[in-house]
C-alpha cells in the first residue's frame, strides 16, 4: 500500500457532519464558556512533559502504517494507545505533514485552549484546508484574530447568556424532538437517529448563533442549507486525507 493511499484510508473516515458539529460544539465550550478569571486561578503547572512518538514510528513513513492497519477501528485505536499512558499525550507523525499530539488529560484541554493556546498553534495548513468554509473564523486563526473574536464572543456565552438566550432554544427544539419520539413510539414507526440528531444539532446552533430556523426538525423535510453545509463539509473533511505531495 502506497503512503498516500495509506492515510487517504487511515483518515477518511474520520469525515463526518454529526462528529464535526459535535467537535464544534466541544470547541466553543473549551474556548467561551471558560473566563478569564480561571486561567489566572488555575494551579502552577508542572515540568513540560514530552509528548513521545508512538513506538509504531518508521523512518520516512511516520506511523502512517500503524494507522492504515486500524482503519477500520482507528477511535478504538487510539483509545487502546491512551488507556495505558492514562491519557498522557503522544505524537502521531505523518509524512509531509504538521505532527500531530493527541491527549486524553481533561486538565490538558484548559493548557491548549486558553492558558498556554500561544503554544499550541493550528497553523497555516488548516487555515488553508478550512477557509473557505470557516473564513477568519476563531476556529480556524491564531494570535491577535484568535485573541480578538474571543474578547467578543467570551461574553456571549457567560452563564447568564447560556440561561436567559441559549437554553429556551435548546429547549423548544427538545419539545419538538419529544414530540417525534412520541409519534413514533405510538405509530411504531421506525427513526432514522443519525438524521435526527443531526437536524437537532444544526437547528439549535444555526437559531442561536445567527437567528435562523430551517424547520426542517419539525417538517422532516431537508432543508437547502442543511444539504449544502454537509456538502461542504465532507469536501473540507476530505482534504484532511489528502497527503500535501
Amino acid at each position: 500500500m502506497s503512503p498516500r493511499r495509506a492515510i487517504e484510508g487511515a483518515l477518511g473516515e474520520l469525515d463526518s457532519p454529526t462528529v464535526a458539529l459535535i467537535v464544534f460544539a466541544a470547541v466553543l465550550a473549551s474556548y467561551f464558556v471558560s473566563k478569564s478569571d480561571r486561567v489566572s486561578k488555575a494551579p502552577s503547572l508542572r515540568a513540560a512533559y514530552e509528548a513521545t512518538y508512538l513506538p509504531s514510528r518508521v523512518p520516512l513513513l511516520g506511523n502512517v502504517l500503524a494507522m492504515a492497519r486500524n482503519t477500520h477501528r482507528f477511535m478504538d485505536w487510539i483509545a487502546d494507545v491512551s488507556l495505558p499512558r492514562d491519557g498522557k499525550p503522544f505524537t502521531l507523525q505523518l509524512p509531509g505533514q504538521c505532527d500531530i499530539m493527541l491527549t486524553a488529560r481533561p486538565e490538558h484541554f484548559e493548557q491548549i485552549t486558553v492558558a498556554q493556546y500561544d503554544n499550541f498553534i493550528k497553523g497555516d495548513h488548516l487555515h488553508d484546508l478550512m477557509s473557505d468554509l470557516m473564513g477568519d473564523g476563531i476556529l480556524v486563526v491564531d494570535g491577535d484574530q484568535w485573541k480578538r473574536q474571543r474578547r467578543i464572543l467570551v461574553n456571549l456565552f457567560s452563564s447568564r447568556a447560556l440561561r436567559e438566550n441559549m437554553m429556551p432554544i435548546i429547549h423548544k427544539h427538545m419539545r419538538t424532538l419529544q414530540g417525534i419520539f412520541e409519534e413514533a413510539a405510538t405509530s411504531q414507526t421506525t427513526l432514522d437517529a443519525y438524521k435526527l440528531m443531526h437536524r437537532f444539532t444544526l437547528e439549535a446552533f444555526l437559531e442561536i448563533g445567527f437567528g435562523f430556523q430551517m424547520g426542517s426538525l419539525a417538517s422532516g423535510q431537508d432543508h437547502p442549507f442543511e444539504k449544502a453545509f454537509d456538502d461542504a463539509q465532507h469536501i473540507s473533511g476530505g482534504r484532511f486525507s489528502k497527503p500535501v505531495w
